[in-house]
């Protein structure tokens, strides 16, 4: 199915794509629990076009995608897809594909930095326009959830705390949906062997400066919440929790290529990924595992013990 795509004339591609994420977008998330699965992944076929076709037909599929939810739903639809998910496509298909001098010349790790540091300064930005303006929003959301359910008083202080995590969570949810959309693409393009880049794996790394960040936002935190200054401190907390997503990226690129030389390894790492989902501490761990890369180099480490036991084994 996928080498017949390529078979068709390139604009009948990106035009094919762009009515697909189009669709994914307006109609997939009305499915109960088929839809909250599957709707992150919405721009699989845009990422699809832009990594096998380059840049240009990636715009034309984009710009395809925002023409037909503008078509099939509202102009508000189309809006809101041009904002949310366009301008993030865009960034980075151009991050992924651009090149100086036959190079490419941002390495993934550098993307990933690049897209936290986005989302961090979004969500901080806004987090002080708010504050400016002196908007309750916390307030605002806890209301509106009372008018909506009648939760026990127990789990009142429960609810708010996660209200207090939301900013946070709304930008990790969005760089977790746009990772995974690249990844899936990414490999469906290696499958058939069309995509434009190849990724070696000493290329996954995350600038140092990211451990700086957690440090500091992490004493901003301890500070806030003793000066007892809560929307600082949720700011603080913000860039605590987002701070970690690359160090996070490189644990997890760590554990691979370690529990990779084992004989049932990619289990094993499923098992993780399962218990990273289901609990706290794995996670912490992963962070941790990030944090003393630099010092460690455990993933030069780890990738020159996985090509001697390959070569051994050749």
């Amino acid at each position: 199915m996928i080498t017949s795509f390529f078979n068709l004339p390139p604009l009948l591609q990106t035009t094919l794509a762009g009515l697909v994420s189009a669709l994914w977008a307006v109609i997939i998330p009305q499915i109960p629990v088929i839809g909250l699965i599957l709707s992150p992944f919405l721009l699989v076929p845009l990422f699809f076009v832009s990594f096998s076709l380059g840049l240009k037909s990636g715009l034309q599929a984009g710009l395809s995608a925002v023409f037909f939810a503008f078509l099939i739903s509202s102009p508000l639809a189309g809006y809101a897809f041009f904002i949310l998910h366009f301008m993030p496509f865009m960034a980075i298909s151009a991050l992924f594909l651009y090149q100086k001098n036959d190079h490419w010349t941002h390495a993934p790790g550098m993307i990933l930095s690049k897209m936290t540091m986005t989302f961090l300064l979004l969500v901080l930005g806004g987090l002080a326009l708010l504050n400016a303006q002196e908007i309750d929003w916390q307030q605002s959301i806890l209301r509106h959830l009372d008018q909506m359910t009648t939760a026990s008083p127990s789990l009142s202080p429960m609810i708010e705390q996660m209200v207090g995590w939301l900013p946070s969570l709304v930008g990790l949810s969005m760089m977790a949906s746009l990772t995974a959309n690249v990844y899936t693409a990414q490999t469906l393009l290696k499958k058939v062997h069309r995509n434009l880049r190849h990724f070696q794996g000493e290329a996954w790394q995350v600038p140092t400066y990211w451990d700086i960040m957690v440090v500091v936002s992490m004493m901003a935190w301890m500070l806030f919440k003793f000066l007892c200054l809560p929307q600082t401190l949720l700011m603080a907390k913000t860039a605590a929790l987002l701070s970690c997503v690359p160090l996070g990226f490189t644990g997890f690129r760590i554990c691979y290529l370690r529990l990779s030389a084992l004989a049932s390894g990619r289990l094993w790492f499923r098992v993780l990924c399962m218990a990273c989902f289901l609990l706290v501490w794995p996670l912490v761990f992963i962070v941790l595992l990030g944090f003393i890369e630099p010092w460690y180099a455990l993933t030069q480490r780890f990738s020159q013990n996985q090509r001697n036991t390959h070569h051994n084994d050749d």
